[in-house]
């Protein structure tokens, strides 16, 4: 949490103080980081929720667009642009088809610079004599 904005991290522990009692108020930080209960229902609902199309945003940033949208972030003055996917691409995540015959995915090679030998020799005075 070194590089975290310490401002909105205690301002998101306060706002969940209120669920917390003297008895375990020590919690409170492994609360947001931990999950205690395995929910395995949910998780199967969360991740088809999630891998609907219709739940996916895709977002680009780019130079090119500048001046080419209207709607703009109050807070941020950010202009942006909403579109529907084209049928094309609902097509392709739908069914995608991914051709990867040409890679090969496998382990990476052995690494040869680990050394084998850790031996630990003896103290030998002419190798010590300079630097």
């Amino acid at each position: 949490m070194d590089k975290g904005n310490a401002v909105r991290t205690c301002v998101s522990y306060a706002g969940r103080m209120h669920i917390f009692n003297e008895e375990n108020i020590w919690n409170l930080i492994r609360s947001t980081l931990v999950a205690d209960e395995f929910d395995e229902d949910r998780l199967k609902n969360v991740i088809d929720v999630m891998s609907l199309p219709s739940s996916l945003d895709i977002v680009l940033r780019s130079k090119t667009f500048e001046g080419k949208f209207e709607k703009e972030v109050d807070f941020y003055h950010t202009k942006y642009s909403i579109e529907k996917f084209s049928d094309e691409l609902l097509a392709k995540i739908n069914t995608p088809n991914c051709k990867v015959s040409s890679c090969k995915i496998d382990l990476p090679p052995p690494n040869t610079l680990v050394p084998k030998n850790f031996d630990i020799l003896e103290k030998d005075e002419s190798l010590s004599a300079q630097p």
